[in-house]
């Protein structure tokens, strides 16, 4: 299936219509390109914002235009990397409007990485991320902005850039709702690492109730990865299913 970029100018005759967008759909977009029904769309803002914000999906074929569906408003690092400035440096050909993005192969390598992130640079393939460095040099901001941005499914390589390029004037800002929302769906934990710090504390150990037993408690990680696969049965069995609570041992 073909991705085609249509563009939006919010200070044109039509007046901003993102606000519509948002609800889920617009319909009447004039047809300047021979789109299909179920067509993925991309929808560039111009103007003064001169990035790509929204996919849509033709849901409408017309004469002389087309009714869209919302499929996702893009996040604020997706949008960011799909700025007018990063697809120029991928590709984007000047006076270039509306357009079928297939016929780009460099451009739509670059887009389908941000928004697919099962394309990856095969040169780079991050497993695992130390961030060092002093205090207040930005570890901590930098680890939260990796978390939403694997969350939005930016790509390996982009991330890797992102963080690298730590004073990059153009660096992805912290996307801070995605964080929010991982973080109270207890899928992230903070720790340090201190002298203290066990193994009981970070897999499992016993410990001593209010009511004097010993009972064996899980660690923070143990809890994360028993979290992680009870989602995934969640997602592949839906709810009400007996899921691992791993409390069998006392």
């Amino acid at each position: 299936m073909k991705i085609a970029v249509l563009t939006h100018n919010p200070k044109g005759n039509w007046g901003d219509v993102r606000e519509q967008i948002e609800k889920g759909s617009y319909e009447k977009w004039g047809k300047s390109l021979n789109l299909i029904l179920g067509q993925t769309v991309l929808i560039y803002i111009s103007s003064n914002i001169r990035q790509i914000q929204y996919i849509m999906e033709v849901s409408k074929v017309y004469e002389d235009n087309i009714d869209l569906k919302l499929i996702k408003k893009l996040s604020s690092i997706q949008m960011s990397l799909l700025s007018f400035n990063k697809l120029k440096e991928n590709g984007l050909k000047n006076g270039t409007v509306n357009y079928i993005l297939d016929n780009n192969k460099q451009l739509f390598n670059y887009v389908k990485t941000i928004l697919d992130n099962e394309i990856i640079n095969k040169n780079i393939n991050i497993k695992n991320i130390i961030l060092y460095g002093a205090p207040g040099v930005g570890k901590t901001h930098n680890y939260q902005r990796i978390i939403s941005m694997i969350e939005n499914r930016i790509a390996d390589k982009n991330i890797f850039d992102t963080i690298t390029n730590n004073k990059n004037s153009e660096k992805v800002e912290l996307d801070e709702d995605t964080f929010k929302t991982i973080k109270d769906d207890k899928r992230v934990e903070f720790i340090t690492f201190h002298q203290s710090y066990s193994y009981e504390d970070f897999i499992e150990g016993f410990r001593p109730q209010e009511n004097g037993n010993i009972e064996l408690e899980d660690g923070i990680f143990k809890r994360l990865a028993l979290n992680a696969i009870n989602q995934v049965k969640e997602r592949l069995f839906g709810p009400n299913r007996i899921y691992i609570d791993d409390k069998r041992r006392k």
